[in-house]
């Protein structure tokens, strides 16, 4: 067995024993390849770095089963990535797997934000609105209500890096929709 396989499969074991140190270091030594299974198949960076996040999420959720699919790990992650990204091309979703249920949800999008005119504040409820509920939630829930990064990749099953990427590209398209 060569050493970048033993790791992979080291790192997977410990996920399944719930090691986020270890879905950080796998994302580090994966993503670059596996992000370009996603981007040759979606052809769109954004489309790729989505799927490429829920990769990594059903890892998190699902990395104890690995062993069970009879399939080296990489060999599993990069099945895993493809059917995911295949999934997408045919317009199968693009939200985090992970729940933002358990994110406490403000009565007005703006509660306790910060201090915007009431012209500014109805155009980004309006903006906030019309962006995937996931990403303004996530958007409210980090930026309005002020929980970390962390927090946040806890409750969707996030790594970090996959979630600043993806909230990242969140905001530009709220930065777009306001005009700032």
């Amino acid at each position: 067995m060569d050493s970048r396989r033993a790791q992979v499969e080291q790192l997977i074991a410990r996920i399944a024993d719930r090691d986020r140190a270890a879905l950080d270091a796998l994302y580090d030594a994966t993503s670059a390849r596996l992000h370009a299974l996603c981007l040759s198949i979606l052809k769109e960076r954004p489309a790729a770095q989505d799927v490429l996040r829920q990769v990594f999420q059903r890892v998190w959720q699902d990395g104890a089963r690995q062993p069970e699919t009879g399939l080296s790990p990489m060999a599993w992650l990069t099945t895993l990535t493809r059917d995911l990204a295949l999934a997408r091309l045919h317009g199968d979703g693009n939200a985090p797997s992970g729940s933002l249920d358990a994110l406490p949800a403000t009565a007005s999008p703006l509660a306790g934000g910060p201090d915007l005119s009431a012209k500014q504040r109805e155009r980004l409820n309006t903006c906030l609105a019309g962006m995937d509920e996931a990403q303004s939630q996530a958007i409210r829930t980090i930026f309005l209500q002020g929980a970390s990064y962390s927090e946040l990749g806890r409750l969707t099953d996030t790594p970090p890096g996959a979630l600043r990427d993806w909230l990242r590209r969140a905001l530009l398209t709220l930065k777009s929709c306001t005009g700032r």
